[in-house]
Order: C-alpha cells, then sequence, then structure tokens
C-alpha cells in the first residue's frame, strides 16, 4: 500500500507542479521572496487545494461505498488466510477458523 501511495503522491504533485508552470506561476527568488501572481496561476492553486481534493474523497467515497464486500465475503477471507498461515493444503469451504488459545498459567 505504501508504494501506491508514494506513486499517487509523486503524480499529483507532478500534475499540480505541470499546471502552475501552464498557467504562469511565478517562482520565489532571493531578490524577490513573494513575487506577484497572474490571475491565471492564483486560480489554479485555488482549484488545486479546493475543489479538485474535494472531487478525489466524493470519487473515493463513491468507490468504497460500491465495493462489494459483505460481512460474509470478509469472514471468508479471513478464513482463507488463516488456513493459508496454518498450511491447511485442502480447506473446507465453511469450516470455522481454529484459533490457538493462549493459557493463562
Amino acid at each position: 500500500m505504501v508504494l501506491l501511495q508514494k506513486i499517487g503522491l509523486a503524480l499529483g504533485l507532478f500534475i499540480v507542479g505541470q499546471a502552475l508552470q501552464m498557467t504562469g506561476f511565478i517562482p520565489s527568488t532571493p531578490e524577490l521572496p513573494n513575487p506577484p501572481q497572474p490571475f491565471s496561476a492564483l486560480l489554479a492553486i485555488r482549484i488545486a487545494i479546493g475543489p479538485l481534493p474535494t472531487l478525489f474523497l466524493l470519487l473515493g467515497l463513491l468507490l468504497a461505498y460500491f465495493y462489494p464486500i459483505t460481512r460474509e465475503v470478509h469472514a471468508e477471507i479471513l478464513l482463507q488466510l488463516h488456513e493459508k498461515r496454518l498450511g491447511v493444503d485442502n480447506p473446507s469451504p465453511h469450516a470455522p477458523p481454529q484459533m490457538d488459545v493462549i493459557d493463562p498459567d
């Protein structure tokens, strides 16, 4: 998951950087630490920090809402993972997971 997060962050920063460059963003220099920005660059910044993240958040919520997982599917996935850890060769499709019991004594 971390790799995908890094790729997404790098891609997002690249796209915002390209958009700022295309809209005439003026970078700061030692002589002019806060240069006046053109309206197009200010608009690109406003879009990049407001509507664009909101749009991506709503898209992510929509995708999560329609993701096809139920409690039964989740339990089946956990069972398969547990059987894989135990090295069961021929797992039963609906067997309850065998949990290790730790004796407190």
